[in-house]
C-alpha cells in the first residue's frame, strides 16, 4: 500500500510491486512498470522475486 499511497499522493510512481497470491503458493515476481518485462537473471530461485529484474522487453 505504501507504494501505492507514494504514487497517487506524491506522484512518484514505483518501478515495480511485488506480487504473490493463494493460487501460487511460495511463488513471488515483482510486477514491473510498464513497458518493462520481469526476466528470470539466470540463478536463484525461481520461486523468488530476487532472481528476477526489470527490463525491457526484447525486440
Amino acid at each position: 500500500m505504501t507504494a501505492i499511497h507514494q504514487w497517487v499522493e506524491k506522484g512518484i510512481a514505483p518501478e515495480s510491486m511485488l506480487a504473490r497470491g493463494a493460487r501460487f503458493p511460495g511463488r513471488e515476481r515483482p510486477i514491473c512498470a510498464y513497458p518493462n518485462i520481469a526476466s528470470y537473471v539466470g540463478s536463484g530461485s525461481f520461486d523468488s522475486a530476487a532472481s528476477f529484474r526489470c527490463t525491457a522487453p526484447a525486440g
